[in-house]
């Protein structure tokens, strides 16, 4: 299943909520993001360990490849793959070989944010295939709802030219050098 939306609507809250009913129905839970910085907030937001996808696959430099994959898959019953925008077909591929027959995954991500660097618009072609369920989330609920950049966020992928109004007015500066 893939969960999208943009900034401030809520992915993470309902990420939350998904792996504490999954820990509630004994599910063995892997989490991973494509960089190490996604898969610490991840680890900070659910309590549980999350690694780059690298990591969980274990990836071997000798052989430039996964110990885990379709021959030896990951032994967990439920898996997010967070800021899945950045997946690209070499990884994504990856993963989902690894996945375990009948095991949950979820994929997370805005696909108007961070597109991989490698080959693929992964998350942007399963969304468009029609293929995997898809939950999109649109209402904003974080407390900066009224930011500028969530309010132009929102305008730009509606089709919305934003609405851009100076911040201050800066009169002067004063720099001091030592």
């Amino acid at each position: 299943m893939i969960l999208t939306g943009g900034p401030g609507v809520g992915k993470t809250f309902t990420t939350h909520t998904i792996v504490s009913l999954w820990k509630a129905m004994g599910k063995s839970i892997a989490m991973a993001a494509p960089t190490g910085h996604a898969a610490q907030r991840l680890g900070e937001m659910t309590g549980l360990e999350a690694k780059t996808i690298h990591r969980l696959l274990e990836f071997d430099p000798r052989t430039r490849g996964f110990k885990c994959d379709s021959e030896n898959p990951l032994p967990h019953t439920a898996i997010i793959a967070d800021e899945a925008s950045m997946l690209d077909l070499f990884l994504a591929y990856s993963l989902v070989k690894a996945v375990l027959a009948g095991a949950l995954l979820l994929l997370v991500g805005d696909i108007d944010q961070l597109p991989s660097v490698g080959p693929g618009q992964i998350l942007a072609d399963l969304i468009n295939s029609g293929r995997v369920p898809v939950v999109r989330l649109t209402q904003v609920f974080r407390q900066a709802q009224t930011s500028a950049i969530i309010t132009a966020a929102h305008q730009i992928n509606r089709g919305i030219y934003p609405t851009i109004e100076p911040i201050s007015h800066i009169s002067h500066f004063k720099l001091k050098f030592k």
